[in-house]
């Protein structure tokens, strides 16, 4: 894998807790999977890198979640039950905007460049713990008290979107990213 030219300083991977998330009510910490963590290691010459990051969400989305049912005839009917079964779920679209250093598109950018640099990665278990990850996202009340956490595990990131640079709009660039998962659940905080 190529490792590219012009890397962020590693002051802007530390992120300030200030600098972290500042519009709506919702956050979303990725944590970063090992296999990147220990690229960033290995680049920047630094066991101090960070774990997770942040990326401040336009949006907090919820994926589709069901059980399909199956008809079962009996006795001239047709009754529905549950398959106890859960279809694969659908990916995970996420808008968010980016910070003012790139930091957190250039961490999502080098995620995917990394995968598409890795070889056999269907066939080999481990990379695939290595290169999966969770994120968390939780939900903010009026006074930024969490409320719960939607856990979703074994993420992976598998597109970000296209980013348009425009003079004419003055407003925060946005970008958007696509993750596919295999779990998710909601955590309510301890009180």
């Amino acid at each position: 894998m190529l490792v590219p030219n012009n890397l962020p300083p590693i002051s802007c991977l530390k992120q300030a807790p200030l600098n972290k998330v500042r519009c709506d009510k919702f956050i979303l910490t990725i944590d970063i999977p090992i296999l990147l963590r220990k690229k960033l290691i290995e680049i920047y010459k630094d066991a101090s890198i960070i774990d997770s990051f942040q990326v401040n969400l336009t949006n907090a989305p919820f994926p589709v979640i069901s059980v399909p049912s199956i008809p079962v005839p009996y006795a001239g009917q047709t009754y529905n039950i549950s398959s106890h079964t859960r279809p694969k779920y659908e990916d995970l679209d996420v808008s968010f905007f980016i910070d003012s250093a790139f930091i957190n598109y250039w961490l999502l950018w080098f995620w995917l460049d990394m995968l598409n640099g890795i070889e056999d990665s269907i066939n080999n278990a481990e990379i695939i713990s290595q290169t999966t990850t969770s994120f968390t996202l939780s939900l903010l009340d009026e006074y930024n008290s969490t409320i719960v956490n939607v856990i979703y595990e074994d993420v992976s990131i598998v597109q970000l979107g296209n980013l348009t640079l425009d003079y004419a709009n003055a407003n925060q660039l946005k970008a958007s990213a696509k993750f596919v998962f295999n779990r998710m659940y909601l955590k309510y905080p301890e009180i």
